[in-house]
């Protein structure tokens, strides 16, 4: 593939320097289920600019967001699955939780200000809109799990723009984590979602997936906005053609609901199967692990029937 134009995907501080990785973006393998793997293996079409040089190269963005969809989620709540239908319906480009808005959490090991990573981090979707508007009408970002710290600025700062909210019950969520442990557990409980967490002794990895579980759940349990829609798991299949609506995409014109495939398989163009976990698993789980589930499952009865009282 010939060299394009590159586009920013990542910010991160080298040593002493805050450098802004770019990417061709043909180079990308866009039926891949997350961001992370579309990019090229060899580094073929990336390089890299400081991000000073980059910042002051970018113009204003474009306040109007109507052609943004954004997808917030817990973990393991069928978000993957969504994207993948979505992309599939050939009327929106899909990004499976690309490293675009990282910046907001770290600033650059705290070397910039929260303004100025806004500013970097809106810069980034502007240039990816861009792009995305010459493939399809509407771009749709799946973010990371951990983005919910974060919806009320990108509300405010993302006017016209399309918001989804995904959940699941604790315990499901709970053993696939456990089972499949994702990387940011790794780092730890988050000390803002501990917080709000009564003191229990349990299995690190569990603190942590409830540490952002429980916060992600109470972020999104009384936001009372018209484009912000919530669902749960169990309705994905059933509430499909609603939330291509909600996205202004066309039901008519999609191909239906799928479940088959393994949305997390990384594609060689065959489709796994994918092997749901026996209810009797989980039950089994939610029975070891009863004093934090217990918690977990007050934040979620709260959040459905807070969701339930605003009629959303």
């Amino acid at each position: 593939m010939s060299a394009g134009p590159r586009l920013p995907y990542l910010f991160k501080r080298y040593g002493q320097h805050n450098m802004v990785r770019l990417v061709d973006p043909e180079h990308l393998d866009l039926t891949q289920p997350f961001f992370r793997f579309a990019l090229p293996a060899s580094g073929g079409g990336e390089s890299m600019e400081t991000f000073d040089t980059w910042l002051a190269a970018q113009p204003e963005p474009n306040e109007d967001y109507a052609d943004f969809c954004g997808i917030f989620h817990v973990s393991r709540c069928g978000s993957t699955l969504l994207a993948r239908n979505i992309q599939a319906s050939g009327q929106a480009v899909v990004l499976s939780e690309p490293p675009f808005f990282r910046i907001l959490r770290h600033r650059m090991n705290d070397t910039i200000s929260a303004d100025v990573a806004w500013r970097a981090c809106l810069a980034m979707l502007a240039a990816w809109r861009k792009w995305a508007r010459r493939l399809a009408p509407h771009l749709v970002i799946k973010f990371n799990s951990q983005l919910h710290e974060y919806q009320r600025d990108i509300f405010a700062r993302m006017p016209g723009a399309r918001f989804l909210f995904l959940h699941r019950e604790p315990a499901a969520v709970f053993e696939s984590l456990i089972r499949k442990p994702a990387p940011y557990l790794q780092h730890g409980p988050s000390a803002a979602g501990l917080a709000n967490l009564p003191q229990v002794r349990c299995d690190p990895l569990l603190l942590a997936a409830a540490s952002r579980y429980c916060p992600a759940l109470d972020a999104f349990a009384a936001l009372d906005r018209p484009d912000l829609m919530a669902v749960d798991y169990q309705e994905l299949g059933d509430r499909y053609g609603a939330i291509l609506a909600h996205f202004r995409l066309d039901p008519q014109i999609a191909p239906p609901w799928s479940a088959h495939g393994d949305a997390k398989a990384a594609t060689d163009g065959t489709e796994r199967t994918y092997i749901p976990v026996s209810p009797c698993r989980v039950a089994q789980f939610a029975r070891d692990h009863e004093d934090i589930l217990a918690i977990a499952g007050a934040h979620y009865r709260r959040f459905v029937a807070m969701r339930r009282d605003l009629g959303a």
